[in-house]
């Protein structure tokens, strides 16, 4: 009788992760190159006031969960450009590409294995490639999947 209960919330659980999702605001990109003073941040957007300027947002996702889906968008103008989710070993020697696609490219789902959080060996960041004059990025969101533990 105990071990059937046991089998059957395993199983229970199992079949019933929790979906979550993760909400980047335009707040959370900041710049780091070249010029981190020439964006306008605000509660609506980040908007590049010069060619060539780069940003990055903090993911903080819980440990053990694993990310599904994402989708990150911006002005017309943004879709030319490209964000990235990447893990870096806590020793920092090199980053890990877990996904990229262009902004306003619609949700695309994340299928490596690398899409699992780890945080004890690793600390993810979104990242964004060249952002031009005008181009500006509204936020977007990942979804995952809670963990064993969580």
């Amino acid at each position: 009788m105990v071990m059937t209960n046991l089998f059957q919330r395993k199983r229970n659980n199992l079949f019933n992760k929790r979906i979550k999702v993760l909400s980047i605001p335009p707040s959370q990109f900041m710049p780091f190159f070249p010029d981190t003073q020439d964006c306008d941040i605000n509660e609506d957007s980040v908007k590049a006031n010069t060619n060539g300027q780069r940003f990055s947002a903090p993911l903080n996702l819980p440990h053990g969960s694993r990310m599904l889906r994402a989708n990150f968008v911006g002005n017309v103008a943004a879709g030319d450009e490209t964000w990235k989710v990447s893990r870096t070993p806590r020793d920092g020697v090199s980053t890990g590409l877990i996904i990229d696609a262009n902004f306003n490219s619609g949700t695309i789902l994340m299928t490596r294995i690398s899409a699992t959080i780890d945080n004890y060996k690793y600390t993810y960041s979104l990242f964004t490639s060249s952002i031009d004059t005008n181009d500006e990025i509204w936020g977007g969101w990942i979804e995952y999947e809670e963990g064993e533990n969580d």
